[in-house]
């Protein structure tokens, strides 16, 4: 009997995160004799959480200055923007080897709760971005109790 590998299915059961997700599989397996390792930048990895009052965002963006980020919020979702910037000296140097990718890009990051976008906290350290955005006040677990007859 031969067991075959199997592939869990990452994410966190979203249909466009399963979509994407299997989208790089099929490109991984495809592209795979052809390019060691896929370079993007064009969707910085993110982990999202949350806790009673807050959803936090850490995204990163290693290559990237604090000033070449753009970050807006809404309600809904968290739109990360921004530019990364490569100096190469084309006419002094033969390059042999460039694999570091330089360009803008755009991650918009759907939140689990409704968040108070106006009260948002952001900070950027090491290429790591991390964003606080407190939850409303209806997004917040309420205790209601129920008398039993």
């Amino acid at each position: 009997m031969t067991l075959l590998p199997s592939r869990k299915r990452s994410g966190s059961g979203h249909p466009v995160l399963g979509f994407r997700s299997e989208m790089d599989r099929l490109f991984d397996d495809f592209f795979g004799a052809f390019m060691p390792e896929r370079v993007s930048l064009a969707l910085p990895a993110v982990d999202v959480s949350e806790n009673e009052n807050t959803v936090v965002v850490h995204a990163e963006i290693p290559g990237v200055s604090a000033e070449d980020l753009s970050i807006n919020a809404d309600e809904e979702a968290l739109t990360i923007r921004g530019e990364k910037k490569l100096e190469r000296d084309e006419k002094k140097n033969q390059w042999h080897i460039t694999e570091r990718s330089s360009g803008s890009f755009t991650r918009v990051v759907p939140l689990p709760a409704p968040v108070d976008a106006g009260k948002a906290k952001a900070s950027f350290k090491d290429g790591v971005l991390s964003v606080e955005l407190p939850k409303l006040p209806e997004a917040k677990p309420r205790k209601v109790d129920i008398k039993v007859e």
